[in-house]
């Protein structure tokens, strides 16, 4: 990502606190999934939620 920003002359930063994961194998993939598909109904639950 930050190889095309540079070549393409785009201001680019990583956000703070960013890390990339290595998904080792399916069953840590599934996981990751099914987190990403759920937790959207876990924002009522987070108190640093405003809407």
């Amino acid at each position: 990502m930050l190889q095309f920003a540079r070549k393409d002359h785009i201001s680019f930063s990583w956000q703070t606190r960013f890390h990339d994961r290595i998904i080792r194998n399916q069953k840590e993939c599934n996981a990751i999934a099914d987190y990403i598909e759920n937790n959207p109904m876990n924002w009522h639950l987070d108190e640093l939620n405003i809407f």
